[in-house]
């Protein structure tokens, strides 16, 4: 099992060379797709790549997803709202339809993350944040086009990064609650969405079929921050990578594995605290300095999201991925670490079958 694996590297290497200009990441391809609701690391990793692929231009997303054997020129649909900045694609095959949308990426991107005022909408219980709402509002024909034009009897998978996975969620509620059945949505990296009452709603509905993944520090996973009124969804089954490494464990699991940053504590502290009103001029000043901290790291992270492939350079797993919570974001982590934990777990499975062999 051993020299498999170092054969299967190498020959890894020589293909992301090709297909992503870097040694180390691991595509998709090479592993296989399973069409139901469980959540599995080869599905989590193919979304992973979906999510991806929305930060792309059309021409290359249509390239890879026809090299990917998706018959783009029949079964794709681009969906892009220029003034919102929302965008994201519906492609589908025989077995699956797939939507995804693209995460922070521009200036227009980070003002719908920052809008942290929160509304009431028609299509759920509680109130969401209001630039995530208005952000698929901008795209909502083309979700209902695209669903109608190519859903059919087919599997349903959202996925999406950073603000493209918390789209995909609210996408998510809204597909399932005029009507169409959502098999699995899979978030990377996403912002909190809504307040107790939205997550209890989606939890109770989509909770069990939604597969929220967090990267050690991400440090956009935990805006905004509890104290204004959010609330995560579908924490029982959320995914986090523990420390710098591919370890992966259930959030609620997790206990005391996380290693903490400066910021956390006070955050978690506020958390048991009453939302504060954002409409009272009285607290002002704690949310423009929460506003100033977010911006921050939404700036800097976005440096990491999704370089496109000619940028990207090859380096090493300790050089790549221990420098902080901010670039703890990047989807291209979450694409590398679940690749080598899918062939850890494989390893590990091959070598208990060699050790029963010898037995």
């Amino acid at each position: 099992p051993a020299q498999d694996l170092q054969s299967l590297k190498s020959s890894l290497i020589l293909i992301n060379r090709a297909r992503y200009g870097w040694d180390e990441v691991i595509p998709a391809s090479i592993f296989g797709f399973r069409d139901d609701e469980k959540f599995g690391k080869q599905n989590a990793m193919w979304m992973a790549e979906m999510a991806a692929l929305a930060y792309q231009k059309e021409n290359v997303v249509r390239k890879q997803l026809d090299l990917w054997d998706y018959a783009v020129d029949s079964s794709f649909r681009w969906i892009n709202h220029e003034d919102s900045g929302t965008q994201g694609f519906a492609v589908w095959n025989e077995f699956r339809m797939v939507l995804s949308f693209r995460g922070t990426k521009g200036f227009t991107d980070m003002a719908t993350d920052l809008m942290i005022k929160r509304d009431s909408v028609p299509w759920a219980a509680g109130s969401v944040h209001r630039g995530f709402s208005q952000a698929i509002d901008a795209v909502w024909l083309d979700v209902e086009a695209a669903i109608g034009e190519g859903l059919g009897n087919r599997k349903l998978f959202i996925t999406g990064h950073s603000l493209g996975a918390a789209l995909a969620q609210l996408a998510a509620i809204r597909l399932q609650g005029s009507g169409e059945t959502v098999t699995a949505v899979y978030a990377f990296g996403s912002p909190f969405i809504g307040d107790d009452d939205f997550a209890e709603v989606y939890d109770s509905v989509l909770a069990q079929r939604t597969f929220p993944h967090i990267n050690h520090k991400d440090a956009v996973t935990r805006i905004p921050p509890r104290w204004l009124g959010f609330t995560p969804v579908a924490t029982a089954s959320t995914w986090l990578f523990i420390g710098s490494g591919h370890e992966m464990s259930r959030l609620e699991e997790a206990d005391g594995l996380v290693a903490e940053d400066e910021d956390s504590t006070s955050t978690e502290e506020r958390a048991v605290d009453p939302a504060i009103d954002i409409d009272d001029p009285d607290n002002d000043n704690e949310i423009r300095s929460w506003f100033e901290d977010a911006e921050h790291d939404l700036r800097v992270a976005n440096e990491f999201i999704a370089l496109p492939p000619d940028q990207l350079t090859s380096g090493s797993y300790d050089q790549a991925f221990e420098s902080g919570r901010v670039d703890d974001h990047g989807i291209s982590q979450y694409l590398f670490k679940l690749g080598c934990a899918i062939l850890e777990e494989r390893w590990q499975e091959e070598t208990a079958m060699a050790k029963d062999e010898t037995t």
